[in-house]
């Protein structure tokens, strides 16, 4: 969802599944998809620093960020 979503955003059709074992990695791959640095969402870096789960070191099975990334805007 882009924009001010979860109600008033615009829904991106990515064709696209994200998922993975570590819910902060699989918000953190996301963020990076959508054109945001990880570090820079306060929920996901905030889990990440209490050990929840991990934000950098992630491996990643199939497509490239950078061939699937799109920018995404926050208005």
């Amino acid at each position: 969802m882009e924009g001010k979503g979860p109600v008033n955003g615009r829904p991106i059709e990515m064709n696209l599944i994200i998922a993975g074992k570590d819910p902060v990695a699989t918000d953190a791959i996301a963020a990076r998809v959508m054109g945001f640095y990880s570090f820079e969402i306060k929920h996901i870096a905030m889990a990440a620093s209490k050990g929840i789960g991990k934000i950098d070191d992630i491996t990643i099975v199939g497509e490239k960020i950078e061939n699937v990334m799109r920018k995404f805007s926050l208005k």
